[in-house]
């Protein structure tokens, strides 16, 4: 059974952001860099947020902060049958951490439910493996690094449902944000 990918981010500019690649095509972009998500297209129709959501943020959301927050929200519709979260964010070291010679990164990063978001659909994300920020290379945050994941989710009914990314991590930006769902 083919499975299929939407491009997220190409450094060649070869492909658009938004191209729908199947698994054959996501495997040699991946080898060349290229940023991919796994989507379900027959999601596309039932929403304009339909098991995929990408959102921008210009130079940056700022995670400069000493305590665990909310950041990045994004909405989508899910459905019951399909329970796992896929995860995407591109981050970059804010300028004036990039010249600091004794950088030590803190903090995490992992996706969650936003209950914050004005509806009232609650989904259960599995707790994953957090992304530790001492973990990552310094000098690939200084030109933009995406990370990202899996996680299981617990859907109470096909309906549109708050996520976001949570965590801390001083000195670093969000660029952009994606999530899509799938089996």
């Amino acid at each position: 059974m083919s499975s299929y990918h939407l491009v997220l981010e190409d450094p060649t500019q070869e492909y658009w952001t938004g191209a729908l690649v199947d698994d054959l095509r996501d495997w040699q972009l991946q080898s060349r860099g290229v940023i991919t998500i796994p989507v379900v297209p027959d999601l596309f129709r039932k929403s304009g947020v339909g098991g995929f959501h990408q959102r921008f943020y210009g130079s940056g959301w700022d995670l400069n902060s000493s305590a665990p927050k909310m950041f990045s929200p994004m909405t989508m519709f899910c459905v019951q049958d399909l329970q796992v979260l896929n995860w995407r964010a591109k981050l970059i070291m804010d300028e004036s951490f990039q010249h600091k010679e004794d950088t030590v990164l803190q903090g995490f990063i992992l996706p969650a439910s936003d209950t914050s978001q004005v509806n009232n659909n609650r989904l259960g994300i599995g707790v994953p493996n957090a992304i530790q920020m001492r973990d990552l290379p310094l000098a690939e945050l200084k030109q933009g690094l995406v990370i990202g994941g899996k996680a299981n989710m617990t859907i109470p009914a096909d309906a549109h449902y708050g996520l976001g990314l949570y965590g801390y991590a001083p000195g670093i930006r969000c660029v952009w944000s994606a999530v899509s769902q799938t089996r």
